[in-house]
């Protein structure tokens, strides 16, 4: 039993430090982190394409990466979970500033917020949380 308390003491302290973290996902246990601050990433912009909200990321060349993750349902804003992926770098590429664009799932009259990560081209980002990029029409 030994094990046990350490593991419901461990919990706990995931739950305190709430506060300094916005949890994701059903109460403690298996969320995934959302980390307070912002991620250095290419910009990326809400805009609307259709009856979609749509995302866009300047990037410096056409390497780079830009994926939903996915979309969470929340009572306020839905949360886009994305990921910029950094180009591989045996490669090569022309230095221009390239537009990237990916229509999400979500309605453009909902309110969004958009939490990053930038992961290498080849990553498994598992435990690499997300930061808030950017908030949509939710009016914070």
């Amino acid at each position: 039993m030994p094990g046990h308390h350490a593991r419901v003491a461990a919990a706990l302290l995931a739950c305190t430090l709430a506060p300094a973290f916005a949890l994701v996902g059903v109460g403690c246990s298996h969320a995934e982190i959302i980390e307070t601050g912002s991620v250095p990433t290419p910009p990326i912009s809400l805009s609307v394409a259709g009856e979609r909200n749509l995302l866009e990321m300047l990037a410096p060349h056409p390497g780079w990466g830009l994926e939903i993750d996915r979309a969470q349902k929340t009572p306020g804003p839905t949360r886009l979970l994305v990921t910029e992926r950094r180009p591989e770098p045996a490669l090569l590429f022309p230095q221009q500033i390239v537009d990237k664009r990916v229509t999400t799932t979500v309605d453009a009259d909902q309110p969004v917020e958009i939490f990053g990560r930038v992961l290498d081209h080849n990553a498994s980002g598992d435990d690499t949380p997300y930061r808030r990029v950017i908030i949509g029409d939710d009016g914070a």
